[in-house]
């Protein structure tokens, strides 16, 4: 059975939601195309193309579109929203659904008062965040409470680009703000968290880079060559960049190959990116890992094993 990390799902009600509540300041168009993909809330429609592709799980995520509004009671009326749409999916389908829960941030006392909400009362499995939040990087110290409330928990964090280009009006105004700019947010994001000794002062938070960490696998020599440009001493990016985990969205099978190098086959976890991935390209998401050239030992841990040890028993709740 794989299990999928990298998996979207956009009620169109809650769409409609942060819309009213945030007047422009969220985009959704991104979402309101994966409703579309999916028919919506159709679970049915969802199911039959995991079943194509093989896929035994999702774990669920907003992304981009979530509740990041600057008004802190519109932030959290979004979340609670989204998180309870996100439940009652699990609830009615336990043996396919899991979920990731969102936030209300930039507001940290509401974040942490939602995630309480969400492992204790919702049964959440992990958090999901997004490369910037209020205008604000996920690595901002003022999101430090959240991450060390998260890591007494000893949870699971997701990490997804929400589209803002790496603040690039080059990307913006050549259209390249998802082809491009998104695997550049994945890169940034995992590197922003290392400059600031992440993973050194929340060593039990378990955080999935998504995309094969954008271009992170290609780059480690130069990144350790000029580490004294940008680490502030908190160590070798080659090294620290093995504390993360890394989804397999990418569809290249060289790419797939060279992150198993670069990061280890134990930190590598299956991932679809549905239903911005859907019909064919759904399934090669799957497929592809199969002819990549690796061991089906390797084929195993990356489209199991590897979630199964992340998780543990959360995914049989």
């Amino acid at each position: 059975m794989r299990i999928d990390v990298h998996a979207h799902y956009f009620p169109g009600p809650y769409l409609d939601l942060i819309d009213a509540l945030s007047h422009g300041e969220v985009e959704t168009s991104m979402g309101r195309r994966g409703a579309h993909a999916t028919h919506a809330a159709d679970a049915a429609v969802r199911i039959e193309a995991m079943d194509k592709a093989g896929v035994g799980m999702q774990i669920l995520s907003i992304a981009t579109g979530g509740p990041y509004i600057s008004n802190e009671i519109g932030a959290i009326i979004g979340a609670r929203a989204a998180n309870d749409a996100y439940a009652e999916m699990v609830r009615l389908h336990p043996q396919r659904f899991k979920a990731f829960a969102t936030l209300p941030l930039p507001h940290v006392a509401a974040a942490l008062a939602e995630m309480t909400r969400a492992f204790d009362e919702l049964g959440m499995i992990g958090i999901g965040i997004a490369t910037k939040m209020g205008g604000k990087s996920l690595a901002d110290p003022s999101f430090d409470p959240v991450y060390e409330e998260l890591n007494r928990r000893g949870g699971v964090l997701f990490v997804h680009p929400i589209g803002h280009s790496c603040d690039s009006s080059l990307l913006e105004s050549t259209g390249l703000t998802w082809p491009l700019g998104a695997p550049f947010e994945d890169t940034a994001a995992a590197l922003q968290l290392l400059q600031t000794g992440f993973v050194q002062r929340f060593p039990r938070i378990r955080a999935i880079m998504p995309h094969l960490g954008g271009t992170l696998p290609f780059l480690v020599h130069r990144l350790d060559h000029q580490q004294s440009r940008f680490m502030n001493g908190h160590g070798t990016p080659s090294q620290l960049v093995k504390k993360f985990w890394y989804d397999s969205v990418n569809g290249i099978a060289a790419a797939l190959r060279c992150s198993c190098d670069t990061f280890g086959v134990d930190r590598i976890v299956f991932g679809t990116d549905y239903p911005f991935w859907s019909g064919p390209a759904h399934q090669h998401a799957s497929e592809y890992l199969d002819n990549a050239g690796l061991s089906a030992a390797d084929v195993l841990a990356i489209s199991e094993g590897n979630a199964r040890a992340l998780f543990g028993d959360a995914l049989n709740a």
